[in-house]
């Protein structure tokens, strides 16, 4: 078999690497390999938009933050710090789901532009901006997860970090397969139960 994922074979023809008695699976070194080969051919044009991306997306907590921290030095004077707490536990509930909708926004993008990369494709800087389609699915896939992984740390930290661990590559199955977020999910952890085995 070939690579996994919808992945091209690497330049110069044959399969991508595969890890010994498992057809079609990649070593962890081929993979991190294959991986800083795909990003050096084209370091700026893959760097810059992921650092804007990056930038972009903590731009809104930041500035909730700043705001809040201003009117609070300012109200503090004629409210009971009962309300203060209060005020600051919805903003950080605020803070919270901005941050969730611009994350799930750009997920779609960046995962798309990481693909294109990774498949040799060429890729645009606007690329990382165009999660729309994918918006809806990955605000529920992230949900999911975080209550998934919440959880899980309910009982005990190691469990939590295998279940964080099992349904982290939603995002992609969602952009590559076209599925929905519970599909997303669910794939996710069964091939990460099914890496786990043949480990």
């Amino acid at each position: 078999g070939g690579p996994p994922g919808g992945f091209a074979p690497p330049p110069g023809g044959g399969v991508g690497p595969t890890a010994p008695g498992v057809p079609g699976a990649w070593s962890p070194t081929e993979a991190v390999s294959f991986g800083w080969n795909a990003v050096m051919k084209n370091f700026a044009g893959v760097a810059l938009p992921l650092a804007v991306a990056a930038v972009v997306a903590s731009i809104p907590g930041a500035l909730i933050s700043f705001v809040y921290s201003f009117m609070a030095a300012i109200v503090a004077q004629y409210v009971e710090p009962s309300f203060l707490a209060i005020l600051n536990i919805l903003v950080q509930v605020t803070s919270g789901i901005v941050g969730l909708c611009v994350s799930s926004y750009l997920a779609g993008g960046i995962v798309s532009f990481a693909l294109k990369v990774a498949r040799g494709q060429p890729v645009q800087f606007g690329d990382v901006f165009a999660g729309g389609p994918y918006f809806g699915r990955m605000f529920v896939a992230a949900l999911g997860a975080g209550v998934a992984v919440l959880l899980g740390c309910c009982l005990g930290l190691v469990p939590g970090i295998i279940v964080a661990l099992g349904i982290s590559q939603y995002s992609y199955l969602v952009v590559d397969q076209n599925l929905g977020s519970i599909d997303a999910l669910k794939q996710s952890a069964q091939a990460a139960r099914k890496a786990a085995q043949q480990v």
